[in-house]
């Protein structure tokens, strides 16, 4: 909005206010004291205009949007990145691999954080995100003795990226053309998108299931 509001228009505008029969060209006393003055007040419309972009969520940056979307009653956590938790096996399964010892597997490291059974260990990968999918062979980067070979054979929860912002646009503006209540439609849709790893649901009423009267 304020855009054309220039440093130099702003200086300017100083300048043109003093009396005519003084010295205001640059280098001068008059032209040197105004000039941090105007680029202190170019730096105030600059601010202003940041404060008129985040109160409208079509221009507002991911944290503005995200405060517009908690304003909805949205859980901004859905869109937040996850760490992926995985399942550790190791040999022999008869040692005992401290909780927080960590292990690598390529550029990834992961940590160690509940003993599920024995030889069976729950990790989690150190990074954020969906890189943290992995299966496959790890090295431990801390001594552990008697450990003979340990593996990833399953992922116990997928990690996410952190969600495009075309995702948080579509979340917001469904709340808006939609009003979930008392088990109806977007209610469900809703709640049930509300739950972490889902991405997408499709809900059918009794009628469309099986008919009037069920």
């Amino acid at each position: 909005m304020f855009e054309k509001v220039t440093y130099e228009e702003i200086l300017e505008r100083i300048l043109s206010r003093m009396p005519s029969d003084v010295d205001k060209r640059e280098s001068s006393f008059l032209y040197n004291a105004s000039a941090p003055i105007a680029m202190e007040i170019k730096n105030m419309y600059n601010e202003i205009d940041n404060i008129l972009n985040q109160t409208f969520f079509d221009t507002a940056d991911r944290y503005g949007k995200y405060q517009r979307c908690k304003e909805r009653g949205i859980d901004i956590a859905r869109f937040e990145p996850t760490k992926a938790l995985c399942e550790m096996h190791v040999t022999p399964k008869e040692i005992d691999v401290p909780i927080g010892s960590r292990f690598n597997h390529e550029a990834l490291n992961f940590i160690t954080k509940e003993k599920k059974s024995d030889g069976v260990y729950e990790i989690e990968c150190e990074e954020e995100g969906t890189k943290g999918n992995v299966l496959g062979e790890l090295l431990p980067i801390d001594y552990i003795d008697g450990l003979s070979s340990c593996k990833i054979v399953a992922i116990d929860k997928y990690g996410e990226d952190e969600a495009e912002l075309s995702e948080v646009d579509a979340v917001f503006y469904a709340s808006l053309n939609s009003q979930a209540f008392g088990g109806n439609r977007a209610d469900y849709l809703e709640k049930t998108k509300s739950i972490h790893g889902v991405g997408g649901v499709k809900v059918y009423s009794a009628d469309e299931w099986r008919g009037a009267g069920t």
